[in-house]
């Protein structure tokens, strides 16, 4: 691939980009092929509690690393899971993405549920989508050159882990706004969700 030619400069070339990596990404699509029987036990109707137990989610008021602690948080109702979603498939996403930790994908802290939606709550980040940046920045080849690596070293980590994302779009990269000049660091939010928490390619994630 290019990255320096002509194609740099075009506003289009790096949501084309994204979208090619969608498309790479369901040629080894990962999602079950079989669908699983959802469980329709609801038994716990009371607060939320924990999906898995390896990380506990810190007290920002009460820690000093509290710019870590996970402030971002995506909720999806349960009568919008996609066909074939049970606890055991939620869980089992929820541990793969604790697993995760690379400086380019937003980490998952924790994940709750109440007897209607299912939460997740990811680390801190003050930032903003690179579709917003869109509008706003002027942007050299440098940071485009930047950015898709950036990108690019999620998804290929986030493989590894056997973790796919099956929904690109600007708004799942973020850039913190501490980085919104020089380094830019991005962060990729999303990964796993198609197939388990989002029906399709095509709906938002929040």
């Amino acid at each position: 691939m290019e990255l320096w030619g002509p194609q740099a400069a075009d506003p289009q070339w790096l949501p084309r980009q994204l979208r090619a990596l969608a498309a790479y990404e369901r040629q080894v699509n990962l999602v079950p092929d079989e669908p699983l029987v959802v469980s329709d036990d609801d038994s716990d109707q009371g607060s939320a509690h924990r999906l898995a137990a390896d990380v506990t989610l810190r007290d920002a008021s009460n820690d000093a690393e509290s710019q870590h602690v996970c402030a971002r948080t995506e909720d999806r109702p349960k009568h919008e899971l996609p066909p074939g979603t049970g606890p055991k498939e939620v869980r089992t996403l929820v541990k793969q993405l604790q697993k995760l930790d690379h400086a380019n994908v937003l980490r998952l802290h924790e994940a709750l549920e109440d007897h209607a939606h299912l939460y997740f709550m990811y680390e801190q980040s003050s930032c903003v989508t690179l579709q917003s940046m869109l509008e706003t920045h002027q942007w050299t080849q440098e940071d485009i050159v930047q950015i898709s690596r950036e990108c690019a070293a999620a998804t290929a980590y986030a493989a590894s882990m056997n973790l796919l994302h099956l929904s690109w779009s600007l708004s799942h990269v973020l850039i913190p706004t501490a980085c919104a000049k020089q380094p830019i660091l991005v962060k990729v939010f999303g990964f796993g969700l198609m197939g388990v928490i989002i029906n399709d390619t095509t709906a938002p994630v929040s």
